[in-house]
């Protein structure tokens, strides 16, 4: 606390408290940390694994889409996945756009389903709803 902008420290801190069980203080020190410097990979997941366990799981999945457009590996990724031709996934189920609808009419959302949903939404390019329905899928195996 001798220096109360100390990125570092206060990461230490919020990692310490949420060891110990205190998520809310973890969350408050997490807080602290100027969104600027948040910028490395570790960092980044360890406020939005605090969101998330603090059952503040959009702020959780906001956290997750602000590192995704700013790393580099994730850029990487997003211009693979963009790479593969949607066609290829289309099969005797349809195409991918046909079980994104079929799965999103569903009736219950189960883990499976929201994995699914998750997987064809990353394949059709769209990360950010991928990263939605994982972050749901997680939530109900948290519970």
């Amino acid at each position: 606390m001798t220096e109360p902008k100390n990125t570092t420290a206060l990461t230490a801190l919020a990692v310490l408290y949420y060891n110990q069980g205190r998520v809310d203080d973890s969350l408050n020190i997490i807080k602290r940390i100027p969104c600027a410097k948040i910028k490395t990979d570790s960092v980044s997941k360890i406020k939005s694994d605090i969101l998330f366990y603090s059952g503040k799981t959009v702020e959780s999945a906001y956290e997750i889409k602000q590192f995704k457009n700013n790393s580099l590996k994730f850029q990487k990724f997003n211009n693979f996945i963009k790479s593969v031709p949607v066609t290829i996934l289309t099969d005797k189920y349809g195409s991918i756009e046909e079980k994104i609808q079929k799965l999103e009419n569903a009736p219950s959302k189960t883990c499976d389903n929201l994995i699914t949903l998750s997987l064809c939404h990353l394949f059709s390019g769209n990360t950010d709803s991928a990263i939605d329905y994982l972050v749901e899928a997680r939530g109900n195996i948290a519970v």
